[in-house]
């Protein structure tokens, strides 16, 4: 069976500085505490912050209830500007982080373009509402990052 993609796009806006956005950005072991469907992820190595090459270890709890396993390796970091992402695991393929900062707001655009072989995903695929509730699912993951972000 061909693996179906997925394009998940999120574009907020915080009004935050874009070096306050970046700083919870690239905390990424501070995301359980913010983000709540992120119940582990660590750098891996002896590394305590982000640089290209970095891999992080994720483990996210789907508002759907189902879990993902997989881990991030940094492609291209760019400070206060962009982070791109490679994902293997439960998602593979690629995501990227654009902020575009205008003084004290920033326009956060996500863009995840992945694959998977989770077997709960599987047969949500399956369904003839499958993919909407799966685009429908990573909006309400990402929602709360954002409400997180705005709290913070």
């Amino acid at each position: 069976m061909k693996k179906k993609n997925y394009i998940f796009t999120s574009i907020y806006q915080i009004d935050k500085n874009p070096r306050e956005v970046w700083d919870k950005i690239t905390d990424v072991e501070a995301w359980p505490r913010i983000w709540k469907y992120f119940r582990y992820v660590a750098i891996l190595g002896d590394e305590d912050s982000l640089k290209l090459g970095s891999r992080i270890e994720c483990r996210v709890r789907a508002a759907m209830f189902y879990k993902l396993e997989f881990t991030v390796l940094i492609n291209e970091i760019v400070p206060c500007s962009k982070l791109r992402v490679s994902a293997s695991g439960d998602l593979e393929g690629e995501g990227t982080w654009i902020l575009n900062g205008h003084g004290e707001s920033v326009e956060s655009v996500f863009e995840w373009n992945v694959t998977t072989d989770n077997v709960f995903l599987k047969f949500i695929e399956i369904l003839p509402f499958g993919s909407r509730l799966l685009q429908f699912n990573h909006k309400l993951v990402m929602e709360e990052g954002y409400r997180s972000f705005l709290k913070e």
